[in-house]
């Protein structure tokens, strides 16, 4: 009997009726299944639906954003524009996402070493920007879109031939 009233004396105690103390907290293994949910969902959403590029020009700076990912250039930083098909030359994943023809982030490239892609593979061409920060492949979403996006930048840089 002493032991029942210790344990209700213990118990902190509502100063309103019908309200509870305290904050539930999911256990870990709660946690890690709904953090596996989540992306499994956004890698769904992905592949449905593919993710294209928003492309941002401004008159100092072409903007490129997909997802969680965002790359900027200064037109005065941007060397040459070429105009390619495929992805040959792919390594790792650096920092970023692939989900089948979507690739988001920072991967390897030869020879460029590490570049940023924004990129749905199935819409070719592909815009290439050789910048002074690194190498930029984005895919627009067709391709007559593409090469107007290459002509436009022509005035700050050469466009060169499809490889």
């Amino acid at each position: 009997m002493n032991r029942k009233n210790t344990m209700r004396e213990s118990r902190p105690r509502s100063s309103r009726r019908g309200q509870r103390q305290g904050v539930v907290v999911p256990q870990a293994g709660g946690v890690l299944a709904l953090v596996i949910i989540l992306i499994t969902l956004a890698a769904v959403v992905l592949v449905g639906r593919g993710v294209q590029p928003t492309i941002v020009e401004t008159a100092d700076s072409l903007t490129v954003r997909a997802w969680t990912y965002r790359r900027s250039i200064a037109y005065a930083d941007i060397d040459s524009v070429v105009l390619r098909h495929g992805l040959s030359g792919l390594g790792r994943r650096l920092n970023g996402v692939q989900t089948g023809n979507t690739y988001l982030g920072w991967f390897e490239m030869a020879p460029f070493g590490k570049v940023s892609l924004f990129v749905d593979a199935q819409r070719e061409p592909l815009v290439q920007v050789h910048a002074k920060d690194g190498v930029v492949v984005l895919s627009a979403p067709d391709s007559a879109s593409a090469v107007a996006l290459a002509l436009r930048l022509q005035g700050v840089a050469k466009v060169a031939p499809l490889q």
